[in-house]
């Protein structure tokens, strides 16, 4: 299918939810493609990985960073420079410098951090926000893998995996494509 498409001209990127697999064949197939993660599976992802050993310090913060980082990718006004400084510039702001904080005297009523002194858990910080800003690159609000995971959720009720897809495949998309694209399609075919 991927050759297929090969020479399409409006294929200039691809999101897809970390499957390592696909995208590398996709890279192979369409040189110099722009390759975006979706944003619920890479917050997911993130959230994964504060919760490793390594990043165990965070604990007390990591819902406020999440909830910090939701708000940067939904933020369709601030570039994407401007976002990667302020998500960096969360490590100055649990060290309690707010200097380049949007809203410096908001955040100076905020209690600060118990580890705000503690060097290791401000390195500790750093490292894990300077492994996750590539996020502000790989994910658009607007492009997400969801419209795909719902027609594969009705396709699968209406084609079931562990049966034989060879004869029925044809009816069965289509009936797909008609559920999906058609809000009464249950209504239509119980009236009939």
């Amino acid at each position: 299918m991927l050759k297929r498409w090969n020479n399409e001209k409006r294929v200039n990127f691809f999101v897809h939810d970390g499957d390592v697999k696909i995208v590398s064949t996709i890279k192979n197939t369409f040189k110099g493609i722009r390759e975006y993660r979706d944003p619920g599976h890479f917050l997911n992802n993130i959230q994964k990985k504060l919760k490793l050993p390594e990043f165990r310090i965070l604990s007390s913060i990591s819902k406020n960073l999440l909830r910090w980082l939701r708000q940067l990718l939904n933020d369709t006004h601030m570039s994407i420079k401007t976002k990667k400084f302020l998500w960096l510039n969360s490590a100055k702001h649990y060290a309690g410098n707010h200097k380049f904080c949007p809203d410096p005297e908001k955040c100076k009523m905020i209690k600060t951090w118990k580890y705000a002194k503690n060097k290791t858990a401000i390195k500790t910080l750093k490292k894990f926000l300077e492994d996750t800003v590539k996020i502000f690159d790989m994910v658009k609000k607007i492009h997400s893998t969801q419209v795909v995971e719902s027609i594969n959720h009705i396709k699968a009720m209406l084609a079931n995996k562990n049966i034989n897809w060879h004869a029925s495949w044809p009816i069965r998309m289509a009936v797909t494509i008609l559920h999906f694209n058609e809000s009464m399609f249950e209504t239509i075919v119980a009236i009939r």
